[in-house]
Order: structure tokens, then sequence, then C-alpha cells
């Protein structure tokens, strides 16, 4: 009889488990639908990615100010990110399931960021800033915390992820 209720709690921490497990991935949808890990990424600026393209786009003054205003508030939305992300640094939990899932909440959140950021017209849109006298600088230090802070929430979903099975 021990081991029967040993084995319904073990049951019920499980089913407990999973649900919480539904219900964080059912918060990444509605965070990734409502936009709040969606960047504002201008798909009506035709720069050609070749030396010539970028010069004639650094020449365009307009576009780069585009650009410009584009970048800054890519730079403000990645801040908060990175600040939303340092400021919740533990799991929930104590379990080895709240960290696994602390850890896959957080690589869900920097990856969605982190790729858009990677997409080759925000790359070009970048070349177009870089080596002039633009906040790119400022960018980049951002977008070097948020891929230190993106590559340890992966490495730990991986790691975490090859316990779990």
């Amino acid at each position: 009889e021990e081991k029967l209720t040993q084995l319904q709690m073990q049951l019920c921490d499980d089913v407990r488990s999973a649900i919480q497990r539904l219900a964080q991935g059912i918060t990444t949808v509605i965070h990734q639908v409502a936009g709040d890990r969606k960047l504002n990424i201008p798909t009506h600026l035709a720069i050609v990615d070749n030396e010539a393209g970028i010069k004639a786009a650094k020449e365009n003054d307009d576009l780069v100010q585009e650009i410009e205003d584009h970048v800054s508030k890519w730079n403000s939305h990645i801040n908060m990110v990175i600040e939303a992300q340092q400021q919740n640094d533990t799991a929930a939990g104590k379990s080895p399931l709240s960290e696994l899932e602390f850890w896959k909440e957080k690589y869900a959140i920097l990856s969605a960021i982190y790729e858009q950021l990677n997409l080759p017209a925000v790359k070009t849109m970048l070349k177009v800033l870089k080596d002039g006298e633009t906040s790119y600088p400022t960018f980049e230090v951002s977008y070097n915390t948020l891929s230190k802070l993106y590559n340890e929430a992966k490495d730990n979903d991986r790691l975490l992820s090859t316990l779990e099975r």
C-alpha cells in the first residue's frame, strides 16, 4: 500500500509537470503572437548586398537615417530583453524539471530575437551603418551581450535536454 501511495504521488508529480510544460509552451506562443519577441524589420528597403550596393546605400542620407531609426529601436528592444533576462536569472522551482523549463524558456526568448538579427536583410542593413558615424557601436555592444546570453541559454538547454531523456 505504501508503494501504491508513492506511485500515485509520482504520477501526480508527472502530470503536474506535464501541465506546467504545456502552460509554458502556451505562454511562449502567446508572447510570439503578441509580438514582444518580434522586431520590426522593414521589407521595403532594397539594398543590394555587394560592395557597390552597400556604397550606394551609405551615400543615401534618407536611407541611412531610416536604417539608423530601425537599429535604434532594435537596440532598445534588445536592451529590454537583456534586462528582463538578467533580472530573472534563476529557475522558479528547485526541481530539475523547473531548471530545464527555465532554460528552455530563456532560450526561446533569446533565440527569437537573435535569429531575427541574423537575417540576411538585417545583416545588410547593419553593413550600411558599419564604419559610419552612427549608433552602430552602441547596437554592437547590445548585440554582443545578447549573443553571450543566447549562447549560454542554448548550451544549457542542450545539456539539460540531453539529461531529460
